[in-house]
């Protein structure tokens, strides 16, 4: 499944591109996400606890940036995550494209890869684009602080 997310953020730039470099700060402005780098600075590890309707579920996992382009301000990184107490797991890409918009003012493109499998998984998918949207619109607004 494919997700599209586009704004128009109240912040310089280069901020946004130093925030979006840093796992531990993405993780932070992203609602009940945790994540800690990996000695080489490129992978990392972490959790998330998302709300699926009235159930709360928790995943480890792994990922790693496979792209940072300083001159075009692109990002990409993967990760995998499995739920604690449930088979199968969530793959995603993300991959982020800022675009300065005047002295202090940024466009963000986030386009997301998502795919859940496994076990009662597969159900949550016709559900992934409305729970995403708010919590994109939560990651958007302490990222842009």
């Amino acid at each position: 499944m494919r997700l599209h997310h586009r704004a128009e953020l109240p912040a310089q730039v280069d901020h946004l591109w130093q925030r979006l470099l840093d796992v531990e700060t993405v993780a932070a402005c992203f609602p009940g996400a945790r994540a800690t780098w990996a000695p080489d600075r490129r992978s990392f590890t972490g959790t998330v606890t998302v709300g699926l309707g009235p159930v709360a579920v928790g995943y480890a996992g792994e990922g790693r940036y496979l792209l940072v382009d300083d001159e075009r301000h692109e990002v990409t990184l993967t990760a995998r995550g499995r739920p604690a107490r449930r088979r199968g797991d969530v793959t995603m890409t993300v991959r982020a494209v800022l675009r300065p918009r005047g002295a202090d003012r940024t466009d963000l493109a986030l386009t997301t890869e998502l795919d859940l499998a496994g076990a009662g998984l597969s159900l949550a998918q016709p559900a992934a684009e409305r729970i995403a949207a708010p919590l994109v619109h939560r990651f958007l607004r302490r990222l842009a602080s």
